[in-house]
């Protein structure tokens, strides 16, 4: 049987609903879960960034009541083909010969080269299956980060491993819930 830990009450009188993170459909491993307040889901996208990074790192999304927030709100089907929406974008991007308007330009080259993988994550991305947070937060800090290997930021970084990396962490057979080797890697 599964069982549900509660990491805190909701205040008295206040409005909140239970977020279900993960869970083990053989019932051998416990569901993760926090109670989400309103100012929650504000703090979690406030801190957006600094969210991702920590579930892209590997912090399991029940370690604290933010990340748990936010790791259920970019698992979202929604929010998945937000992101694959993007991800095709920089494909268009890539392929045209203009020079759009962004504030950091994309490495054309480095994009063209890598676009069966580009369009692979956005496949997974869209899946109707469930992922892993950390697998969408992966993908959504790749797109994100102006200084990474998708922009003409850090010639070093490799495009292709870090894309690689956010689909391995994709793959709808890797387990959904965090154990040891879980969290450091497929």
């Amino acid at each position: 049987m599964q069982s549900i830990h509660k990491a805190s009450k909701p205040r008295e009188g206040a409005t909140a609903r239970y977020v279900i993170i993960d869970g083990d459909p053989t019932g051998s491993r416990p569901l993760g879960g926090h109670w989400c307040h309103g100012a929650d889901r504000i703090a979690a996208w406030a801190l957006r960034t600094s969210l991702d990074r920590k579930l892209a790192a590997g912090c399991p999304p029940e370690s604290a009541r933010l990340v748990a927030v936010r790791a259920r709100e970019i698992v979202q089907l929604a929010s998945r083909g937000r992101l694959a929406d993007y991800w095709e974008r920089v494909l268009r991007i890539a392929g045209s010969g203009k020079e759009p308007a962004l504030a950091v330009p994309l490495s054309r080259a480095r994009v063209r080269t890598v676009e069966p993988d580009i369009r692979e994550l956005a496949r997974l991305l869209r899946a109707r299956l469930p992922v892993s947070a950390r697998g969408v937060a992966m993908a959504r800090l790749l797109l994100t980060d102006g200084g990474g290997p998708l922009y003409r930021g850090d010639p070093q970084a490799c495009l292709r491993d870090q894309l690689h990396a956010a689909i391995a962490w994709l793959d709808p057979e890797l387990p959904l819930v965090a154990d040891a080797a879980f969290v450091t890697g497929p």
